[in-house]
């Protein structure tokens, strides 16, 4: 059976919460301040008329506030020698994780992860699209790191919608680490802004390892014919989480942001694993 065919018997939201971290119940992790930051910041990105500067920017935030509920990196304490030769005392963040995102939506929490955590943690990006009569994943390729043995494996995706691009990512990702180069990684961690009820029952399903975080779980999907837009949609949600970062299609803004990003990982190298 096809995802769309399933949009008729939708999990309720109070059958999926205990799948779920929800990023401003997470009084472990943030102060009251920096939880209504979250939800502020939610609300920038719900309301229709934010711009797509100020819609990446929120989005950026949440995803460093994902970071820190999800990793809460160690701290070492390190000596070094500054220009002057004198020696400073310092720490340095421990953080063993592999970022994984997926295209377009995805690259600006990308981006931000890589700002956000130690130069040189393995990235990797997914080209992945949806068949919007199935709704169904469509891989169209990936560049991905050699090497995350021993690291955490997290997968970055605004919107878990249905679930079927986090599903795939992480079927590549099972294929060509642990079947084919045997590496083992600490676990599986999903990132999202929005989830649906929908979306987190097919990733638990599939992934029944993954740890999911999301700063929202709406209601539900829409289904044909219930609005403009077309089936599969989250809501409330905030409409098309990539057209509203980069306007329609691969935008300057998009390739734009793709460059920035060269800047932390160089997805031509040789060592890294393409599709085929």
């Amino acid at each position: 059976m096809t995802k769309i065919s399933l949009l008729k018997n939708q999990p309720s939201r109070e059958e999926v919460l205990p799948y779920v971290w929800l990023l401003p119940e997470r009084n472990d992790c943030f102060s009251s301040l920096q939880i209504s930051v979250i939800n502020s910041s939610l609300t920038r990105l719900r309301d229709k008329n934010t711009d797509v500067h100020t819609f990446r920017y929120h989005i950026g935030n949440l995803t460093d506030y994902l970071l820190q509920a999800i990793l809460k990196p160690k701290v070492k304490k390190v000596k070094v020698t500054t220009p002057l030769e004198k020696r400073a005392e310092g720490i340095v963040l421990e953080a063993p994780v592999a970022i994984f995102f997926i295209n377009r939506a995805g690259l600006t929490m990308g981006l931000s992860a890589a700002r956000f955590l130690p130069y040189g943690t393995p990235i990797g990006e997914f080209d992945i699209h949806r068949d919007e009569k199935t709704l169904e994943p469509v891989l169209v390729g990936y560049n991905i790191p050699p090497e995350v043995s021993g690291r955490k494996i997290l997968i970055l995706d605004p919107m878990n919608a249905t679930g079927g691009s986090i599903e795939c990512a992480y079927k590549v990702i099972d294929k060509e680490y642990r079947q084919k180069r045997k590496q083992k990684f600490l676990g599986v961690y999903i990132a999202n802004i929005i989830s649906a009820p929908f979306g987190v029952a097919e990733v638990k399903k599939t992934i029944p390892e993954a740890e999911i975080y999301t700063v929202a779980l709406d209601d539900y999907l829409t289904k044909p014919g219930e609005t403009k837009f077309p089936p599969g949609y989250i809501v409330p949600g905030l409409g098309d989480a990539g057209d509203r970062q980069f306007g329609p299609g691969r935008s300057e803004l998009f390739y734009g942001a793709k460059k920035m990003l060269s800047v932390f990982v160089n997805f031509q190298s040789s060592d890294i694993i393409k599709s085929k």
